[in-house]
């Protein structure tokens, strides 16, 4: 139930999201500050500041273990996806040419816009601790598989030059600080931590913003894609669940797997398709409709599995 008040408490953030571009308080260049403010202030600040609150002197071999574990089950679950990718398209008919959107929209979820402000209001800093490493795999795919599938056209760019970017960087100094055991004054900690507390309301303010681009009526049209939404938002979060309990994934980490897995399409796949003029539309459509679906999933998937 943790999951479902706070996934409520998000929706209505969104809603004042979209009534802020109703009437005209906030526009497609003040969204446009506001996204650059979470993604390379807020956000960043948020990973540094669950890092240096949970530190209690140098890091331990259970801490050490435990970081371990998460980017290896991180790496897991997107080796996963993209084998499951293949077999999904042709069993829901998807044409050739929308197969690399529908392939990103599987692959790659919203862990660090929406996934780490979920983390932190419904598990605290620990669970975004456990949680940032994630953001590794996902930029080092999402800059390399990614790209090669939906750049049709080679630009001789180099995108691992992409993947130091400020989440990225947060997570090295987060790494850092706690391998060292480094006590950071309190002043500090309180600046970090007040500036992280924007991530949350300020991204879904966002994410609502995005619903005015888009005809509510037509998402619930594309009957290949509400399958296909199903699928990734309720059948793969089950199946995923049940993998870790198998092999022993319990507790916090199991927390953070399933909210990692079960979170919506990432902003970044939208992004893309619009830099590479490959079906923008479509994965705009992804991206909304499933953020809207997930308000409802997550919470539902937790209470089936127990979680």
């Amino acid at each position: 139930m943790i999951l479902l008040h706070q996934m409520l408490i998000f929706f209505i953030i969104m809603g004042v999201g979209l009534l802020c571009q109703k009437i005209h308080i906030l526009d497609d260049n003040s969204i446009s500050h506001v996204t650059k403010l979470v993604v390379n202030v807020a956000n960043p600040c948020m990973i540094v500041s669950s890092v240096v609150a949970t530190i209690d002197g140098p890091i331990n071999a259970s801490t050490g273990k435990t970081l371990l574990e998460s980017i290896v089950i991180a790496f897991a679950i997107y080796a996963v996806m993209i084998l499951i990718s293949f077999p999904l398209n042709k069993i829901l008919g998807v044409k050739k040419d929308e197969s690399a959107i529908y392939t990103l929209m599987l692959i790659f979820s919203n862990t660090g816009f929406m996934g780490l402000p979920v983390l932190k209001a419904a598990y605290g800093d620990h669970a975004v601790l456990i949680g940032a490493f994630f953001l590794f795999p996902f930029n080092i795919l999402m800059y390399t598989y990614g790209v090669s599938l939906v750049n049709k056209e080679s630009t001789g760019e180099n995108p691992l030059k992409k993947m130091i970017n400020p989440g990225t960087v947060a997570v090295v100094i987060a790494l850092i600080l706690l391998l060292l055991g480094a006590k950071v004054p309190a002043v500090i900690t309180d600046s970090l931590t007040a500036i992280g507390d924007l991530t949350a309301p300020l991204s879904m303010l966002v994410i609502g913003y995005s619903f005015s681009k888009i005809k509510l009526k037509e998402l619930f049209t594309d009957v290949k894609l509400d399958i296909f939404l199903l699928i990734k938002l309720i059948f793969l979060p089950i199946l995923g669940v049940l993998i870790f309990r198998a092999i022993g994934v319990k507790g916090m980490m199991l927390d953070v797997a399933y909210i990692m897995l079960a979170m919506p399409v990432a902003s970044m796949v939208g992004m893309f398709a619009e830099e590479y003029n490959n079906h923008a539309e479509l994965a705009t459509k992804g991206i909304a409709l499933s953020t809207l679906l997930s308000v409802t999933t997550i919470p539902l998937v937790e209470i089936i599995m127990g979680i």
